[in-house]
């Protein structure tokens, strides 16, 4: 029973010793980066480090962070192209009624150029909105895939936490997420985790898993297609 108790002692003691290397190795990869990226590397103080398993991720899922980045891309068009669609149906519905009162040849051609306008603005926006809906759609897909299929992946996640001066002089606290190799031999992939524009990312993912109907996104979708936009 006593030499039970001490191989169980013996394998706590070594997992402690384990934990402890790899955290002093994500730790030694993390300053390096800190140096060569910080602005005020001596004011570098960090305060939180932890270590996990690399699992598969929505929020470090490559492609999912790809269509957040094209989503919101075309998201900022929208309300320029939108407010450029109201212009031109004014514009379209003033031609028409001066083309009413005053019909003539160039009351006609004036009113076929205002609503051609109208319709390339209207197909623009329209082809802006399913990108953003394809975005969201292939988001919430990627997710689901994930929640069928929970991989462990080769690596791990480190979630590093600091403290440093920024360019005025002020402190500022920060959060990193790396993504190290298994053997804590190189940073092969970073997160800034406040600030654009994996934060930017990051929200649009949310928002898409939290706030959208799927059923009602392929519908709109659908709508769009089949009135030719592709």
């Amino acid at each position: 029973m006593k030499k039970i108790f001490n191989f169980t002692i013996c394998m706590i003691a070594l997992g402690m010793i384990s934990c402890t290397s790899n955290e002093q190795k994500a730790n030694k990869l993390i300053k390096q980066y800190m140096f060569e990226s910080l602005y005020d590397f001596k004011s570098y103080e960090p305060t939180k480090t932890s270590i996990d398993t690399l699992r598969a991720d929505i929020y470090l899922n490559e492609e999912a962070l790809e269509y957040a980045e094209k989503g919101i891309e075309y998201a900022s068009r929208i309300e320029d192209l939108n407010e450029e669609v109201e212009n031109n149906k004014r514009d379209m519905e003033f031609a028409a009624s001066m083309n009413r009162h005053f019909s003539s040849s160039y009351g006609k051609f004036q009113y076929n150029e205002a609503k051609e306008k109208y319709h390339k603005s209207q197909t623009a926006f329209n082809y802006a909105l399913r990108e953003v809906l394809v975005c969201m759609y292939n988001i919430i897909f990627i997710k689901e895939e994930i929640d069928q299929n929970p991989a462990i992946l080769s690596g791990w996640k480190v979630n590093h936490k600091y403290r440093c001066n920024t360019r005025g002089g002020d402190i500022s606290l920060g959060e990193m997420i790396f993504i190290m190799d298994d053997e804590f031999q190189e940073i092969l992939t970073t997160y800034d985790v406040d600030d654009m524009p994996y934060a930017g990312y990051v929200e649009f993912i949310k928002k898409t898993l939290t706030e959208t109907d799927k059923e009602a996104l392929i519908s709109k979708i659908e709508e769009l297609e089949s009135n030719g936009i592709q």
